[in-house]
């Protein structure tokens, strides 16, 4: 594609090679996220869904999805998948501060 825009090698391949090193650490980003976020894979499988539909309906024009819409729904899902995930990370946090912490007190006993 940037073959289309320039002739010039150099810059053809350093913004190539800029790319590639963008998506390689949105990797690294996204990879951390879904360790984190346990609702953001079910999520970004729901979205694909969503994007994979309006590919076919687009494709046979039964309905004309406006990209606004098309956005907008992607922007919902990803958020509710994002906020369902912290919110069960603030209960597994609120339920590890409410039970008490016997067995490293006992460990603490006994190697006195």
């Amino acid at each position: 594609a940037v073959l289309g825009t320039t002739q010039d090698p150099f810059i053809a391949y350093s913004s190539n090679m800029f790319a590639v090193f963008g998506l390689r650490s949105l990797f690294f980003i996204l990879r951390e996220a879904m360790t984190r976020f346990t609702y953001l894979e079910p999520a970004v499988s729901i979205v694909l869904g969503f994007i994979g539909v309006k590919i076919v309906v687009d494709y046979f024009n039964i309905v004309e999805v406006p990209v606004m819409l098309s956005l907008g729904i992607v922007l919902s899902i990803l958020t509710l998948g994002v906020v369902l995930s912290l919110k069960e990370l603030d209960s597994i946090a609120d339920t590890m501060e409410s039970q008490p912490e016997t067995a490293s007190i006992g460990q603490a006993s006994n190697s006195e």
